[in-house]
């Protein structure tokens, strides 16, 4: 079905404290561009709350990818 992700792909991190689900996907190696995504879940469904991004793999931003520009949700 066109839209509906079956599997996520990159390195989960779980806050029980908040019941929130990150999702670090690294574009290569040093980590320094990809995506990372925060889900919260409704009942068992994941719902994408924060995505943010950086396409520019410049050597830079690896350390702190919470930092990375952050993407509209509609």
């Amino acid at each position: 079905m066109p839209g509906k992700a079956t599997e996520i792909e990159g390195l989960p991190a779980f806050d029980a404290k908040t019941g929130t689900l990150t999702v670090l996907d690294k574009f290569r190696g040093p980590g320094d561009c990809g995506t990372l995504a925060a889900y919260r879940f409704d009942g068992s469904r994941p719902r994408l709350v924060a995505l943010r991004a950086k396409a520019a793999c410049d050597g830079q931003g690896a350390e702190t990818p919470e930092r990375w520009p952050e993407v509209p949700l509609r």
